[in-house]
C-alpha cells in the first residue's frame, strides 16, 4: 500500500493532510452545473449554502499568502493555477466534513465553541482575550460574530472526524521496505545503440514505407508527427525572414585611450580595404578579427530579427547576398559584414508537411530497428561470455565498420536509486531504470534491449549498494511520521471522494470564472 501512497506523495490531498490544505486542495470531478437559483450562493452542498461572500474573503487571503510567498504572483498565474476552484473545494470538502460529523451526532456545544475563541492567540492581549481585536478581526474579513462562530465551529467539527485518520498503523515491514526504497542505490553498466548512427544503413525511403508505418497501430503515427511538428515548428516549419552573414570585428573597451581606440579602426580599415581589392572575406577574419568567429571566416551563421546584436542586425538586413557593409559599431566593438544568403521567411502548417515529416520519422524508425537488432545480438553475445566487458572486448570497443558502426564502449552509470527515471549520465530513461532494478548479482544482464530517448542499450547490473541496519535505526522515527502522514493522506482521499460520491454539490460558475463578463452574465441569470 505504501508504495503506492509514495507514488501520490505529491498529490493535492497528501499535500493537505501535510498542512498545505487551503492551497493545494484540488477538484475531485465535482458536476459543475451552474446554480442560477441564487446569486449569492459560491456552491451548494446537500442543499447547504456556501455564501459568495465568504468564498470571496478567504480567496482574497489566498491569493494574498501566494503573492507573500511569490511577489511576481499575479491574476494570470492564479488562473493557470485555477486557484479559484481550488479554494472553493477547499470549503466544500469542509462542508463535506462538517455534515459528516453532524450525522455522526458529534457536537461542538456553546461553551466548548467560546471557550475556542477566548483562547485563539490572534485575538489576545498580554495572554488575555481582546475584544477589540475580535472586531478588528471580523470587519477586515467582512464577516459577523454569527457567521465567524458557524465558520469555527464546522471546522472543529471537521477536525474530530480526522483525528480516526490520523491514527493509522504503518509496520516494520513497511518501514523497512519504504528505507530500502528510499536508501538503497545501484549502478549499471551499460552499451548504448544510438539510432541515428544506424540512419545510413536505412537505404531509401519510399511513400509506400511511410504509409505503411503510419497504418500499423503500435507506431502512434498521428501523435508523433504532431509531436515532431511542435518540436521544429520554430525552427523549421514557421521561420521568419532570416540573413546569413560574415563579419570581421576588433573589439574596443568603454575606457580604451583614444590613441588606441584610432589604431584599432586603422587595423579594420586595413581589413576592409584588403576585402575589396580581393582578398577572400574568409582570410579577412582569419588575418585581422579579434573574435571568436575568427577560426572559421567570420561566420556568423543565419539569423532573425531579434536573434543576434542589434546593430548586426541592423546592418545585416539591410544588404542583399554579396554586399559589404561599411564600418559601424556595436557594444563589443568595430565591425563591417558581408551578407552571404537571405533566406525567405517559411509558413508551413502541420498538414503541409504532415507527408514530409512521416518519411522522416520512417526512417527514424527502422534505424531504431537496426540498433536495436545490433544491441539484441551484442547481449546475445555478452550472455555467452558472463558480462558486456567480455563482450565488448572480444568484439572490439571502437569497431567501426560499416556493418557495425556503434562504438562497443561500456559505461557505467552514477548510483542511483528506486522510482527514479533519470540515470546519470545516461539521461532520462524510465525502463532502463525499472528494468535495472530487477536485476540481481546472480542474473545481471537484462534479458533484453532496452529504449533510451537516443536508441537502446544493453544493460548490465554492477553493483547493489544497501544502507546498514544501524542507518536504519537512526531514519526510524523520522520515516514512521512521514508514512504515517503519507497513509493518512491515503485514507482522507478515499474518505473524501466516498463523501463527494454521495452528494448533491452545485457550483456558481460564476463565483469560479476568470472572465470578468463569463461571471457577470451568469450572475445576472
Amino acid at each position: 500500500m505504501l508504495g503506492a501512497i509514495r507514488k501520490r506523495k505529491n498529490s493535492p490531498i497528501v499535500l493537505f493532510i501535510l498542512g498545505l490544505a487551503l492551497l493545494a486542495m484540488a477538484a475531485f470531478g465535482i458536476s459543475a452545473r451552474g446554480l442560477g437559483s441564487s446569486q449569492t450562493d459560491a456552491a451548494l452542498v446537500n442543499g447547504e449554502s456556501i455564501l459568495e461572500t465568504d468564498y470571496a474573503v478567504l480567496y482574497a487571503r489566498v491569493f494574498s499568502q501566494q503573492q507573500r510567498n511569490d511577489r511576481t504572483y499575479d491574476r494570470t498565474k492564479a488562473e493557470k493555477d485555477n486557484l479559484r476552484a481550488r479554494v472553493l473545494d477547499e470549503m466544500i470538502t469542509q462542508k463535506l466534513l462538517d455534515q459528516a460529523a453532524r450525522d455522526r451526532h458529534l457536537v461542538l456545544d456553546d461553551e466548548a465553541l467560546r471557550d475556542s475563541i477566548l483562547s485563539e492567540e490572534a485575538f489576545q492581549v498580554d495572554g488575555h482575550f481582546n475584544k477589540d481585536l475580535y472586531q478588528r478581526y471580523l470587519s477586515a474579513n467582512q464577516s459577523t460574530p454569527e457567521r465567524f462562530e458557524q465558520s469555527l465551529r464546522e471546522e472543529k467539527l471537521a477536525a474530530l472526524l480526522r483525528v480516526p485518520v490520523r491514527n493509522v498503523h504503518v509496520s516494520e515491514e513497511e518501514l523497512k521496505q519504504a528505507f530500502l526504497q528510499e536508501r538503497e542505490r545501484i549502478t549499471i553498466r551499460y552499451v548504448q545503440f544510438n539510432a541515428q548512427a544506424f540512419e545510413q544503413q536505412v537505404g531509401t525511403v519510399t511513400d509506400a514505407d511511410a504509409k505503411a508505418w503510419r497504418e500499423a497501430p503500435e507506431s502512434k503515427a498521428d501523435e508523433k508527427i504532431q509531436a515532431y511538428y511542435a518540436r521544429y515548428k520554430s525552427s523549421r516549419f514557421d521561420v521568419p525572414e532570416q540573413v546569413c552573414a560574415r563579419h570581421v570585428m576588433v573589439r574596443i573597451a568603454k575606457d580604451l585611450p583614444p590613441d588606441v581606440r584610432t589604431k584599432k579602426r586603422q587595423t579594420l580599415e586595413k581589413a576592409l580595404a584588403a576585402v575589396k581589392a580581393g582578398m577572400p572575406f574568409e582570410e579577412a577574419a582569419k588575418k585581422f578579427s579579434d573574435d571568436t568567429t575568427k577560426d572559421r571566416g567570420g561566420d556568423l551563421g543565419c539569423f532573425s530579427a531579434g536573434q543576434t546584436v542589434q546593430r548586426i542586425e541592423e546592418e545585416a538586413f539591410k544588404l542583399q547576398p554579396g554586399q559589404m557593409s561599411g564600418i559601424f559599431e556595436s557594444l563589443f566593438g568595430l565591425h563591417f559584414l558581408k551578407v552571404t544568403e537571405r533566406k525567405p521567411p517559411v509558413r508551413k502548417k502541420l498538414e503541409d508537411v504532415r507527408d514530409e515529416i512521416a518519411l522522416t520519422l520512417t526512417r527514424e524508425a527502422k534505424a531504431s530497428e537496426l540498433a536495436k537488432t545490433r544491441a539484441g545480438a551484442f547481449l546475445a553475445e555478452a550472455k555467452k561470455l558472463g558480462s558486456l566487458i567480455k563482450a565488448s572486448e572480444a568484439l572490439g570497443k571502437t569497431e567501426k565498420t560499416e556493418k557495425k558502426p556503434a562504438p562497443l564502449t561500456v559505461e557505467t552509470s552514477q548510483a542511483f536509486p528506486q522510482g527514479r527515471d533519470f540515470i546519470p549520465p545516461l539521461g532520462v530513461a524510465p525502463d532502463v531504470a525499472r528494468a535495472a532494478w530487477a536485476l540481481t548479482t546472480e542474473a545481471p544482464l537484462a534479458p533484453e534491449p532496452l529504449a533510451t530517448e537516443r536508441g537502446w542499450v544493453a544493460v548490465e547490473l554492477a553493483e547493489r549498494q544497501s544502507p546498514t541496519d544501524e542507518e536504519f535505526k537512526a531514519s526510524r522515527p523520522a520515516l514512521m511520521w512521514h508514512l504515517t502522514q503519507l497513509k493518512a493522506a491515503s485514507v482522507a482521499e478515499g474518505w473524501s471522494k466516498a463523501l463527494r460520491a454521495s452528494a448533491d454539490i452545485e457550483i456558481n460558475q460564476a463565483a469560479i470564472s476568470y472572465d470578468d463578463a463569463t461571471r457577470a452574465r451568469l450572475r445576472q441569470r
